[in-house]
């Protein structure tokens, strides 16, 4: 047998040849880099040991493997840091030899019993004689030959991968697998495995990996295990995992006792860029029952994981047969005919017909114009009341019992339409101070009303004129939208605006022209100033004669009265002193202050509340004659016990500050006998020379040197 050594070398220099990613024009470090290359290592921990699990990278590392075996150390990591390393094994990791095949076989029930399934393939795959020993010379003419040897030799070692991965004694014997049950648990470790030998052409690096001072602990929260339902079978679907590499389905009709439905493990092959999920589609099932799936990943510690179990029922989906040969035809005056056919022999399971209509042959179709679906026998239907002048397609649905549905081709049926709509009716309208016109209109029950063209006039006698167009015929009228939006001046003397609508359809027939609303324009004018033509001045008012404003909407006049100030008269503002009547012309002002100068004027104010301009403006002054009232209702009692008079009189308050002065009589005549300073008090007692036949009289004096006569004189009984 020629030496492995030789086989690789030679392996190598075809595959240069024959691999069309690979040129003669290569460079030398790409080269270095395929000969690069490394001992893949994973690890997990348990509560009592470590287990290593480990594989070369190619086909012939593993054969050199095989010769020259595996070393493994391991270091303690503290603070972060990593000790020395030292060997745990007195030998080096190879693959079991004949004798310790036996040995197992013997332990294990004996050579029929113990050296079964995996572990019998690995015993098989560790024979020295397994690897390929009839590569031919070095022989251009003999490529097939090489590649077929080579493929052999790849899929030995591609076995010997998926072995090691179903079974551990199969790992062991494999010299893929180390346990390590001097590990202490708390105690985080570095392991290193190296391929011991002359490797050459290759460079193999050492694996190495960390273990937790802790077991492992691994969760499978992201499976997003999922289910599609199908007729009569169902796909059962799960994300990839890192942890496994192939996959075991179960079923279940009762969740508890599971069949296993793969009869080898699934193990999916995929590139870089492929899906990164996983799927089992089980078939020949029965539809509406209910089945439970349980998905099993494979590691590569020869456990097996239950990543999810998810329920599944398949169902029919399956639609039953298109209606056919469907036809719309006009009938009637507004009603039409749709017919169709079904291919036999008719599917078991059909249900019924729906019926959808539009108006476009390319339109969704998603409204039916029936309110629940037709008996399965039926193959006609006559859809009535629709509009002339439309256009219709309409398509027929066929429906199963599970409610799949299948639809048919679009049929079409046009109407013709020389009939114009109803009527519109305008309710009301209103106008707003900025030329806003707001109108409610009343719409016609006709299916194809367009719009309404908007016609305006200033007086109901004069030709109406289109105001707007409001319809748009590739749309579809809005009937909830009740309300009309128009513009117009508003400073002008028509007091109202008259519109009229006239309605259309989609075929613009035209109604007749509905009822004519009258809106009345707000007033935003303000009346005509008053003028104030005449005034007079006494000592008891102000007299002042108008003409009124000579507006028709004046509801009312004010007349407005300031206190006159020389040095700035336009500073104080008007108080309204009274409301006049809109045909009145005459007002008398009582309650001036002696002596002061006021400014009168008037003002207009309409229904709308528009008010005038000022009048002219009259300054007055009220003339003060010095005179004040008579003090009145003077008495006087004399109380003997007391030896007093109690004197009592009435006066009306004045505006301005004033003193009650008492006169008695004496043999001169009246004298000053008593002041007093209380405006409000009316009453005075004599305590000094209070006898009977005594004659009083009062008399008011004010500040301002105005006075009254002397009241009528009182005698004492």
């Amino acid at each position: 047998m020629k030496t492995i050594k030789f086989t690789i070398l030679i392996v190598i220099m075809i595959f240069a040849l024959l691999d069309h990613n690979i040129t003669v024009s290569q460079t030398s470090n790409e080269l270095d880099r395929a000969l690069e290359h490394k001992v893949a290592l994973i690890s997990k921990r348990y509560s009592d040991s470590v287990v290593l699990r480990w594989a070369p990278s190619t086909a012939a590392l593993w054969t050199k493997a095989k010769a020259n075996g595996y070393t493994i150390e391991r270091a303690e990591i503290k603070a972060g840091k990593t000790g020395a390393y030292s060997v745990l094994t007195d030998a080096p990791i190879k693959p079991w030899t004949a004798s310790q095949w036996k040995q197992y076989s013997d332990e294990h029930g004996g050579e029929n019993q113990g050296m079964t399934g995996p572990v019998a393939i690995a015993s098989i795959l560790t024979e020295e004689t397994n690897d390929p020993t009839d590569y031919p010379e070095n022989d251009p003419g003999q490529l097939d030959a090489l590649r077929e040897s080579r493929n052999r030799f790849e899929m030995a070692f591609n076995f010997a991968l998926i072995i090691a991965e179903r079974n551990s004694d199969a790992a062991n014997g494999l010299g893929m697998r180390y346990v390590d049950k001097s590990a202490n648990i708390g105690i985080s470790y570095m392991y290193r495995i190296t391929l011991l030998g002359d490797n050459s052409p290759y460079r193999v690096e050492s694996g190495i990996v960390e273990v937790a001072p802790q077991p492992t602990k691994i969760e499978f929260d992201n499976i997003n295990l999922m289910v599609d339902e199908m007729d009569r079978s169902v796909i059962i679907s799960w994300n990839k995992t890192k942890e496994h590499s192939t996959f075991d389905v179960y079923r279940s009709t009762d969740s508890i006792s599971f069949t296993k439905l793969t009869k080898v493990p699934m193990l999916t092959l995929r590139n870089t860029d492929g899906p990164a999920s996983n799927s089992y589609h089980d078939t020949n099932l029965i539809n509406y029952k209910v089945y439970y799936y349980k998905i099993v990943g494979n590691n590569a510690f020869a456990e097996n994981d239950i990543l999810g179990i998810v329920k599944a029922m398949p169902r029919d989906i399956t639609p039953p047969t298109s209606p056919i040969a469907v036809k719309a035809m006009h009938i009637g005056k507004n009603d039409a005919m749709i017919t169709w056919e079904m291919q036999e022999p008719v599917s078991s399971d059909l249900a019924g017909f729906i019926i959808m209509r539009d108006t476009a042959v390319d339109a969704p179709f998603n409204t039916s114009i029936i309110e629940k679906p037709l008996e399965k026998n039926a193959r006609m239907y006559r859809d009535t009341n629709l509009v002339l002048g439309g256009t219709y397609y309409y398509q027929v649905i066929a429906v199963d019992t599970a409610r799949n549905a299948v639809r048919s081709f679009p049929a079409y049926v046009s109407f013709v339409d020389s009939t114009p709509p109803s009527m519109g009716v305008l309710v009301k309208g209103i106008m707003d101070t900025n030329g806003i016109v707001k109108i409610i209109v009343k719409h016609p029950i006709d299916k194809d009303l367009m719009g309404y063209r908007l016609l305006h006039a200033n007086d109901p006698s004069h030709e109406f004129t289109v105001k707007r167009d409001l319809f748009d015929p590739d749309s579809v009228f809005n009937q909830s939208d009740t309300i009309i939006i128009d513009t117009l001046e508003v400073r002008t003397l028509t007091k109202f605006a008259y519109y009229q609508v006239i309605a259309l359809d989609y075929h613009f027939n035209e109604a007749i022209i509905s009822n004519t609303l009258a809106i009345p324009r707000p007033d935003i004018i303000p009346p005509v100033a008053p003028v104030i033509s005449e005034y007079s001045n006494t000592d008891l008012m102000v007299y002042l004669d108008f003409i009124p404003s000579s507006s028709r909407d004046v509801r009312n006049h004010i007349v407005l009265r300031r206190k006159y100030d020389k040095e700035k008269p336009d500073k104080i503002s008007w108080d309204s002193i009274s409301n006049v009547g809109r045909f009145e012309n005459k007002f008398g002002d009582t309650t001036l202050l002696p002596s002061q100068t006021f400014q009168y004027a008037i003002i207009a104010l309409d229904s709308a509340g528009n008010t005038s301009p000022l009048s002219n403006i009259i300054s007055l002054k009220h003339i003060d004659n010095m005179i004040r009232p008579t003090v009145t209702n003077v008495s006087a009692i004399y109380d003997s016990t007391k030896n007093n008079v109690m004197l009592r009189w009435s006066y009306t308050q004045l505006k301005e500050p004033f003193n009650f002065v008492i006169y008695k009589k004496s043999q001169s005549g009246f004298q000053v006998y008593a002041m007093i300073k209380n405006d409000l008090q009316r009453e005075f007692i004599d305590m000094t020379e209070a006898r009977r036949g005594a004659s009083y009289a009062v008399k008011v004096i004010c500040n301002s040197g105005a006075e009254s006569i002397l009241s009528e004189s009182i005698e004492v009984r």
